[in-house]
């Protein structure tokens, strides 16, 4: 049977680097990795594609700069990998959003309000942007549509926060959100949110911290 868990490949590669990220594309069967950190003062703007056996270093004439602290993403409408903003070292931040075609990259939409921190993410209506740093209006999660950014308001989003965790569950077509920074005072956001197609955001609760036993 298939052994089920994480496994370490030895595979040579980007090399030791944090802030960077990164997302798997259907089309083209790789994980898509951009940018990231390798030292103090060193800040390759580069594209990595791992095909599941080996990564490879994509050359490109021309594309996104250097950076950390960005959002990628897989964009299933577009079918394309999709990359928002972070900062261009040391504190320049970015609004840029950038599209991974396979071969290169290209500029998709107007410069938007530069941020870090922020998460793209799938959810019924299209591509959205939450969060980030700079912090901006706690009912405003950005929406990309085919001229750019726009700013979506709506009085149950979650409150403005940075660095949390999201994800498009596929079997109940929800997107689900959990936690994050929550600005000012660097208070931890322990939260549970779902947007559905109809209702939009709505947050969920799970007092008893139920955990999965891991029987089938």
């Amino acid at each position: 049977s298939r052994k089920v868990g994480w496994m370490r490949k030895s595979a040579a590669g980007p090399g030791r680097r944090d802030h960077t990220d990164m997302a798997y594309d259907p089309v083209s069967g790789r994980v898509i990795l951009f940018g990231g950190q390798i030292a103090s003062d060193s800040f390759p703007a580069d594209t990595w594609t791992w095909d599941g056996v080996s990564w490879t270093r994509r050359v490109q004439s021309q594309g996104p700069s250097a950076r950390i602290h960005h959002s990628i993403v897989y964009d299933p409408k577009g079918q394309r990998v999709l990359m928002f903003g972070g900062v261009l070292p040391p504190r320049t931040g970015l609004g840029d959003t950038w599209a991974w075609s396979g071969s290169e990259w290209r500029s998709v939409a107007a410069p938007w309000y530069p941020r870090s921190h922020s998460r793209l993410a799938i959810t019924s209506r299209g591509v959205v942007m939450i969060g980030g740093i700079p912090p901006r209006s706690s009912s405003s999660i950005p929406l990309l549509g085919d001229t750019g950014w726009r700013s979506d308001e709506q009085p149950n989003n979650p409150a403005a926060r940075y660095l949390t965790a999201v994800a498009f569950d596929h079997l109940r077509g929800v997107t689900v959100l959990f936690g994050g920074g929550g600005p000012p005072g660097d208070s931890l956001y322990d939260d549970t949110w779902e947007h559905h197609p109809l209702t939009g955001w709505r947050q969920v609760s799970n007092p008893a911290g139920k955990r999965d036993s891991g029987a089938r």
